[in-house]
């Protein structure tokens, strides 16, 4: 039972300047969301379309039909437990999956503070010049004035 990724691209259009509180606002969510990859593209001035793309985990639930079928014909009568046996499975899923996710943490902060660092500089020459950035986890940003 493992985690399974889910991606999410969250698009935006305003001033390059919205992203930093956008970015900010998105890490006091309960779910872990790690940042992969901002995509800028602005005019001189500031105004921009921005795509945010984020990764987040969830666990990998078990396929639970079979315990029907199994209870039906090892315990003849006793089909009231397969729902609770269903839930326990899930549950146990859950918990496989909070022990595993709570090391992400570390990963998704330093996402953020690897973000944080390599932005605000960038913002400043796309609200200057225009043009477009992009700035990836472990790559860090590639910028294309536009002046």
């Amino acid at each position: 039972m493992g985690l399974v990724p889910v991606d999410v691209h969250v698009r935006l259009h305003g001033h390059v300047y919205d992203l930093p509180i956008f970015l900010n606002l998105s890490h006091h969510q309960r779910a872990l969301g790690r940042i992969e990859r901002v995509s800028v593209v602005a005019d001189p001035g500031g105004a921009s379309d921005m795509t945010v793309v984020y990764r987040f985990y969830r666990p990998n639930l078990p396929e639970t039909e079979w315990i029907g079928d199994r209870l039906s014909t090892a315990a003849p009568g006793a089909d009231w437990a397969v729902h609770v046996l269903e839930q326990a499975a899930k549950l146990q899923s859950w918990k496989r999956f909070r022990a595993r996710a709570s090391g992400l943490e570390a990963d998704v902060n330093a996402a953020r503070d690897e973000s944080e660092l390599a932005l605000p500089r960038d913002l400043v020459a796309l609200w200057d010049q225009g043009g477009e950035m992009v700035w990836s986890l472990g790559k860090g940003v590639s910028l294309r004035s536009g002046g």
